[in-house]
């Protein structure tokens, strides 16, 4: 199986830094973004392409509603990406294009693996 790409958005560095190394331990590339602006410009540049992300990770909720206003732009551009959101409570929302999943800290990885393959 080849490395699959995954892109964390969050601007907590301490989080930032345990999350990732948790994805690259279970053998996932993975790109970080800050602002849901970031997130939009690195999804759209890398569509159908390579590099492009198997799934987009929210671990920062204080500026997850500046990403969720661009999903629509994200679809007019032609990028669906799965999303997983890492929240205390489980939920699984399935759209016509997408998947966004909210989930515990402690499934995150489990929640990846489901997502990316």
């Amino acid at each position: 199986m080849s490395e699959q790409s995954i892109l964390l958005f969050d601007s907590s560095l301490e989080k930032v830094s345990s999350t990732r190394f948790l994805l690259q331990l279970a053998n996932y590339r993975v790109a970080v973004v800050r602002s849901g602006e970031e997130a939009f410009n690195w999804l759209v540049s890398r569509a159908n392409s390579s590099s492009q992300a198997s799934l987009l990770v929210i671990n920062d909720h204080s500026q997850s509603l500046s990403l969720l206003d661009l999903l629509p732009q994200l679809k007019q551009q032609g990028v669906a990406v799965p999303m997983l959101s890492v929240l205390r409570d489980e939920i699984r929302f399935s759209g016509e294009d997408a998947e966004f999943v909210l989930c515990r800290p402690e499934n995150l990885l489990g929640q990846v693996r489901a997502l990316t393959t």
